[in-house]
């Protein structure tokens, strides 16, 4: 099989995953297949940097090592942007921090970006038909993770989320969301 028909029908495979995902793509493969998937795939995402070799030997964690140093200039960049829109929105009304705020937003599918602590928990009850928090001085058997309720309903609306040391987050709150409206 032609390699060029072969790159266009791995991206017909992954077309639907990669239309709502914007996150950069790294090749791992020799230099001379990367600029024929770059054309066959037509994804923007497709950075030039690649991780050079045959990848068949390696572990996820050993292709992690080699790709995080080519992607993390382009995280930080897409982050700082979005901690901006952050702070911008906090002016203009389209961002917030108050869980009981940011909970109400991501189940009408209102969360464009997300920031979140990473180790933080924060534990209660949500009511999704009364809009209404609940957070008990002290854990209950049916008690929800918060954090991870905010952090799975941006995902699963298409959001953005970004995990940071609690010191690192947009404003130093426990939360900070940019609103889509």
């Amino acid at each position: 099989m032609n390699v060029t028909r072969y790159f266009h029908r791995v991206r017909e495979g992954l077309k639907d995953i990669l239309k709502h995902n914007p996150a950069p793509i790294i090749l791992a493969c020799g230099d001379y297949l990367a600029p024929l998937f770059q054309e066959a795939s037509g994804n923007r995402n497709v950075l030039n940097s690649i991780v050079r070799g045959n990848p068949d030997g390696l572990t996820n964690e050993e292709l992690h090592h080699r790709a995080w140093p080519l992607v993390e200039p382009s995280f930080m960049q897409a982050r700082a942007k979005a901690a901006a829109q952050y702070h911008e929105g906090r002016a203009q009304g389209r961002a917030g921090h108050a869980l009981l705020d940011v909970l109400t937003a991501v189940h009408q599918g209102r969360i464009a970006i997300l920031f979140m602590p990473r180790g933080v928990h924060r534990y209660g009850r949500f009511d999704f038909d009364s809009l209404t928090l609940e957070e008990p001085k002290e854990e209950k058997p049916d008690d929800k993770e918060l954090l991870d309720l905010a952090a799975t309903q941006t995902l699963l609306h298409g959001g953005i989320l970004y995990g940071a040391d609690l010191r690192d987050l947009p404003g130093q709150h426990l939360l900070a969301a940019v609103y889509r409206f």
